[in-house]
């Protein structure tokens, strides 16, 4: 029987939706839009919707970049981090992906005293 899942030649972030997966990307540094654009699985137009939704409500914060003012910079805000470290989510995550170890560094870094 030939699965197309079993080949495991998928990462699980590729199985989050695409807030999810520009959550994850923006969990262990702010990212410009074009590197979130080339490493989210969505076309650009699609991504750039979500970006403009999640600004909206609160999930992530903008800013200009300091090199090139032209390029949007965007980081997940301060109350959607904290939520996602305070349900166990971002541990969830990071612990089936290969980002594992960025990712732990983090959580052990940001734990709100």
């Amino acid at each position: 029987m030939n699965d197309l899942y079993s080949q495991n030649d998928y990462d699980e972030c590729d199985l989050l939706t695409v807030e999810g997966q520009i959550s994850f990307l923006l969990l262990d540094s702010d990212r410009p839009a074009g590197e979130l654009y080339s490493n989210v699985k969505a076309s650009q137009p699609t991504v750039s919707r979500k970006i403009a939704r999640m600004i909206d409500q609160g999930m992530i914060d903008q800013r200009v970049s300091s090199a090139d003012r032209r390029v949007p910079i965007f980081s997940l805000s301060v109350s959607y981090r904290n939520y996602l470290i305070s349900t166990n989510i971002v541990r969830t995550l990071s612990e089936k992906s290969s980002f594992h170890s960025q990712t732990e560094d983090y959580l052990i870094d940001s734990k709100p005293a």
